[in-house]
């Protein structure tokens, strides 16, 4: 038999999952009305300067290179 504690803690668990996701639906329309389209939301008007693109190659090709030069130093 399931006890009341963890039935309750389900409760809390989706219930922050679904404050959180209503929260983020909340944002994400509130922002995207500033908007003229959903092409110029997503791409934020293309107004993205040479230091944000370093930054998000950057992001992009560090976890990949970590993650292979760990496995291939694991494996050795």
């Amino acid at each position: 038999m399931i006890s009341t504690t963890t039935v309750l803690d389900l409760y809390i668990t989706f219930g922050l999952i679904g404050v959180f996701l209503a929260g983020m639906i909340a944002v994400l329309y509130a922002t995207n009305r500033k908007s003229e389209s959903f092409s110029d939301y997503a791409v934020g008007g293309r107004s993205y300067g040479p230091w944000f693109i370093a930054m998000c190659y950057t992001n992009s090709w560090w976890p990949g290179a970590t993650f292979t030069a760990f496995f291939a130093l694991w494996s050795r």
